[in-house]
C-alpha cells in the first residue's frame, strides 16, 4: 500500500520557506516530483518558493504549470488565484485577476465604548449595493475579514457570512467583542473554515472592564468557553484568537494575557499597538526606552509560555526592535551569496491580492495601509482595483518607496512573512 506522503512534504517545504531556507524547500518539493506527486498545489508552492527568492521566469513557470493542471475555466477560484500570482511575478500594475482577499468594516455600530476608540461616533454601515458586490467577489476569495463596530450588529453579516460559508475554499475571520456569539451563532460560526478573533485587553477584570467600557469580564469568559467547547466538535477548520491592543493602561499587565489564552483554550494569541490615536494611551508614538524594554522582556516570556503550550504567538508591536533586533531566522552558516536565498523583491503582496473597506467606505489595500484609495460610496470594488491609487500602491511597493503608504507595523514590527499577502 503507497502512502501519500505528498501532504508531509509540503508542509515541510512550507516550514523550511517560512525559515527562509528556500534551497531546502525546493528540495522537498523537487522530492515530490521525483515520487510522482505533480499536482497543483507542488506546482503551486514551487512557484511561490522561486518567486520569494526572486527567480521570477522560474516561479512564472511553474505557476503555469500548476494552471495547466488544474485544467480551471477562466472565471474560476484556481484559474484566478494562479493567474494572481503570475501577475504579481510579472510585476503587474493593473490586473486581469480579481481580490482574492477583502476586509471588511461592516458597521460602526457597538455594544461598548472603547477608551482608544472612536469609530462608535462615526456612523457608517456597509451599503447595499457594496454587500452585493462583495457576494459577487465571493467565489474568487480566499480569505475574507469581517469587522465592525461589533459585527453582530450588521444588517448584513449573517446573511454574507453564509454566503461565504457555500464556498470551502474561503477562510473567514470574523473579529468580535464576543459578548454578542448566541448559541445559535456559536453553532453557525463551527461550520466555517474560520478563525473566530476575540478582542480582549487584559486578563484582569478591572483593567478590562476599565478599556471595555460596557463589558463584563465575567461575560467575556462565559462567551469563551461556549465557543470552545463548540470548537471540540466543529465540522469547519475553526479556531479561536486573541487580539490584544496594548497601551498605557494594560502594558504592565501585558504577561497575564499568555496565562489567560492557555487557560481559555485559545490557540493564537497576537499583540497589536493602540493606533489612530495621539493621546497618553499610544505609548508607540514617543517610545519610551524603558517602556519599550518592560514591553520586550515581557513579549519573550510570553512567546516561550506560549510555544511550550503550543499555541502560536504574533508580536505585531513596532519599536521592540530598537531594543534588541529580532535573530534571523536562518541559519548563520547559510551561504549568503547562494542564488537561492534572495531577498524578496517585495514588502508585501496585499496591493495585488487584497482590498479593505473601512468605515465610511474608505478603501486601502488593507487595513495597516496608511493611503486610501478610493471610497465604496463613489465606485464600485472592481473599479477601485485598477484605479490610479492601486497602480500608484504598486508601482511604489516595486520601487520600494513606502513612504506615506505603509504603516511602521509592517516596516518595524518583524510581522511574520506569512502575514504580508495571501500566498502563503
Amino acid at each position: 500500500m503507497t502512502i501519500d506522503r505528498c501532504p508531509e512534504l509540503l508542509k515541510a517545504a512550507e516550514d523550511a520557506e517560512l525559515k527562509g531556507d528556500y534551497d531546502k524547500s525546493l528540495s522537498y518539493l523537487d522530492q515530490a516530483l521525483e515520487e510522482g506527486f505533480k499536482t497543483l498545489e507542488v506546482y503551486y508552492a514551487r512557484g511561490r518558493v522561486l518567486r520569494e527568492a526572486s527567480r521570477l521566469p522560474e516561479a512564472i513557470k511553474s505557476f503555469k504549470k500548476a494552471l495547466d493542471i488544474s485544467q480551471a475555466s477562466p472565471g474560476s477560484f484556481h484559474h484566478n488565484r494562479l493567474l494572481n500570482e503570475i501577475e504579481i511575478c510579472q510585476g503587474k500594475e493593473v490586473l486581469e485577476s480579481k481580490p482574492r482577499g477583502l476586509g471588511i468594516v461592516l458597521t460602526t455600530r457597538c455594544n461598548l465604548r472603547c477608551i482608544m476608540c472612536n469609530s462608535y461616533k462615526v456612523a457608517w454601515d456597509l451599503p447595499e449595493k457594496t454587500a452585493k458586490e462583495v457576494i459577487d467577489l465571493i467565489p474568487y476569495l480566499q480569505r475574507v475579514m469581517w469587522l465592525g463596530g461589533e459585527v453582530f450588529l450588521s444588517d448584513y453579516f449573517e446573511s454574507l457570512f453564509e454566503e461565504a460559508l457555500k464556498n470551502p475554499h474561503i477562510h473567514q475571520t470574523v473579529v468580535t467583542d464576543g459578548l454578542l456569539i448566541t448559541e445559535k451563532w456559536a453553532d453557525l460560526l463551527s461550520r466555517a473554515n474560520i478563525n473566530l478573533t476575540y478582542s480582549i485587553d487584559s486578563a484582569v477584570p478591572e483593567i478590562y472592564e476599565y478599556i471595555r467600557r460596557g463589558g463584563k469580564f465575567k461575560d467575556i469568559v462565559k462567551s469563551s468557553k461556549l465557543i470552545n467547547q463548540v470548537k471540540k466538535t466543529a465540522s469547519g477548520n475553526m479556531k479561536t484568537s486573541i487580539n490584544c491592543t496594548i497601551m498605557k493602561t494594560n502594558y504592565k499587565d501585558i504577561g497575564k494575557m499568555a496565562d489567560f489564552a492557555i487557560e481559555q483554550g485559545f490557540d493564537d494569541l497576537t499583540l497589536t499597538p493602540v493606533d489612530y490615536i495621539e493621546t497618553e494611551e499610544n505609548i508607540f508614538l514617543k517610545r519610551d526606552p524603558k517602556v519599550m524594554s518592560f514591553i520586550s522582556e515581557r513579549v519573550k516570556e510570553m512567546e516561550k509560555k506560549l510555544s511550550d503550550a503550543g499555541k502560536e504567538f504574533h508580536n505585531w508591536l513596532p519599536g521592540l526592535q530598537e531594543i534588541e533586533p529580532t535573530p534571523s531566522t536562518k541559519d548563520s552558516s547559510e551561504s549568503s551569496d547562494s542564488s537561492i536565498q534572495k531577498e524578496p523583491d517585495l514588502l508585501c503582496y496585499w496591493p495585488w491580492q487584497h482590498l479593505f473597506i473601512d468605515i465610511g467606505g474608505e478603501v486601502k489595500p488593507h487595513c495597516l495601509c496608511s493611503k486610501k484609495v478610493g471610497n465604496v460610496l463613489d465606485d464600485s470594488i472592481y473599479d477601485i482595483w485598477n484605479n490610479l491609487g492601486m497602480q500608484d500602491y504598486r508601482k511604489r511597493m516595486k520601487n520600494k518607496d513606502y513612504a506615506g503608504i505603509c504603516n511602521a507595523v509592517c516596516l518595524e514590527s518583524g510581522i511574520e512573512r506569512e502575514s504580508m499577502g495571501l500566498s502563503f
